[in-house]
């Protein structure tokens, strides 16, 4: 009655909250200002006879200047004649570490409540128990649609929901992309199940956090896509053909590499245009497409240059006639506006795996290349199928352009020269210039020992002006000496 504490085994660290009700006389107060007006309001209404009892949560600042939370409880337990509070009696405890961990259990539902993943959890039976904001907004799924709700995936069959099921029992965690439907639309997630334990280590419930991957898995198969395909023709592009020849060769896989390219397409780019070229390209790839089975892949690697894949094909006799097929399509012109143009194909073939490229996937792809130089060697419009024979030949021609290419370092290429005579005297008027090769081995070689070869290899010029300096020496010292 007299605003005095009689009493108090209140712990060391704190004065008694000054609140201007119990304790009177002094306007200072230790409780925080945001919450002294909700004290003196719970506890004008309990002094008014309005509540059973006193009890309210308020920080108050101890002895040190730190605040610390309490629960104040208190009950009118005397009264006097006017019904004026005599005496009260109560506790006064420390929460501040309670308090604490209320406002860490808000925090983390505030962030579950609001993270851009969703979050659903589960009961022990697999029951929705409660959905967060970013899971409504990704299912379209309102959460009282949602609670009571058991795990199930729509779009599987039920053996998929009961292996996820005894595999988050026996395992404690799931993880995998699922396919769901959202306004009749599929979409991708990528969901992880954990399983949440009580403090026995029994298993209460079952969260499960998920985000939306569509667009990413569409960006994915884009860039993909780009990576191995040709932008031009969208066939399949060079990088795409070599891990799939690889995986072929590795799994021994029986198939056919067919590589061509276009007779004349270089004369069409440029007299027509790279415009043209481009459409040319696209139409040679439709035509070709058309031609093929199903199980085959057709591939542009790059220019003018082709490529099918056909697994299962063990048959020279197949390939030929195949290639002769698209020898054949490829006769009719092909159209483009008011423009026709004329283009044939020229074929190397290649069976495999076989002993010799077993270890190696790019092994075929130069047979298949060797037969296709051969074939050109015969003339346009023609195939090859890589044999022995081919690879002999390719061999031969390999060991002699290294030998030319020395012969040009050692200048072993000589010119020969064969008097013109007129006919009536006999007398040589001039000089036909032909070229030899001095072979260190073989003697000397007339032009069409090795000038074919030469040429393919691009040593034909410096040949012809290594011959050509020795000549102009030879005519210099046969004016020197009359």
């Amino acid at each position: 009655q007299k605003g005095k504490i009689y009493r108090s085994n209140i712990w060391g660290i704190l004065e008694f909250p000054q609140d201007g009700k119990r304790n009177v006389g002094t306007g200072d107060t230790n409780i925080h200002e945001q919450d002294i007006p909700r004290v003196r309001a719970a506890l004008a209404k309990h002094i008014d006879d309005n509540s059973e009892h006193f009890e309210s949560t308020y920080r108050v600042k101890d002895k040190d200047e730190r605040w610390i939370w309490v629960l104040d409880r208190g009950k009118i337990v005397e009264r006097d004649d006017k019904n004026r509070p005599a005496r009260m009696t109560g506790t006064l405890k420390d929460i501040s570490q309670i308090k604490k961990a209320e406002e860490r259990l808000k925090l983390f539902a505030k962030c579950i409540e609001n993270i851009s993943d969703a979050v659903v959890i589960y009961d022990r039976q697999f029951r929705t128990v409660d959905v967060n904001k970013a899971f409504q907004r990704i299912t379209r799924k309102s959460k009282a649609k949602m609670i009571g709700t058991s795990l199930t995936f729509s779009r599987y069959p039920e053996s998929f929901t009961q292996n996820v099921k005894k595999h988050l029992i026996t395992k404690g965690t799931w993880h995998g992309e699922i396919e769901s439907l959202r306004d009749n639309e599929p979409y991708l997630t990528d969901l992880n199940i954990d399983v949440i334990r009580d403090e026995n280590g029994n298993i209460s419930h079952f969260v499960g956090v998920f985000s939306d991957i569509t667009k990413r898995k569409e960006t994915e198969a884009e860039l993909r896509k780009l990576a191995n395909s040709d932008t031009l023709t969208g066939l399949p592009n060079r990088s795409y053909f070599q891990a799939n020849q690889s995986r072929l060769v590795k799994n021994r896989v029986p198939h056919a590499l067919l590589v061509f390219d276009l007779d004349n397409f270089k004369k069409i780019n440029d007299s027509m245009g790279h415009q043209i070229g481009d459409v040319l390209l696209c139409k040679v790839a439709e035509r070709i497409l058309a031609i093929g089975r199903k199980q085959d892949t057709v591939y542009r690697l790059g220019g003018d240059e082709f490529v099918i894949v056909m697994p299962g094909i063990e048959s020279e006799d197949i390939l030929a006639r195949l290639a002769q097929r698209l020898i054949e399509q490829f006769k009719a012109p092909i159209n483009y506006d008011d423009k026709v143009c004329r283009v044939g194909l020229s074929i190397g073939m290649a069976l495999g795996p076989n002993r010799e490229n077993l270890d190696d996937p790019q092994r075929l792809l130069s047979n298949a290349d060797l037969a296709l130089t051969h074939a050109k060697t015969n003339g346009r419009g023609r195939f090859a199928i890589f044999n022995q024979s081919i690879a002999e030949a390719y061999k031969t021609e390999k060991d002699l352009a290294a030998q030319i290419r020395n012969g040009l370092l050692e200048s072993e290429f000589v010119p020969w020269f064969q008097p013109v005579v007129t006919l009536d005297t006999l007398s040589p008027v001039a000089f036909a210039l032909k070229y030899k090769w001095s072979h260190p081995e073989r003697g000397l070689l007339t032009s069409q020992d090795f000038l074919p070869v030469s040429e393919v290899h691009n040593m034909a010029i410096e040949v012809g002006l290594q011959i050509l300096e020795s000549a102009c020496l030879h005519m210099r010292e046969w004016h020197a000496n009359g």
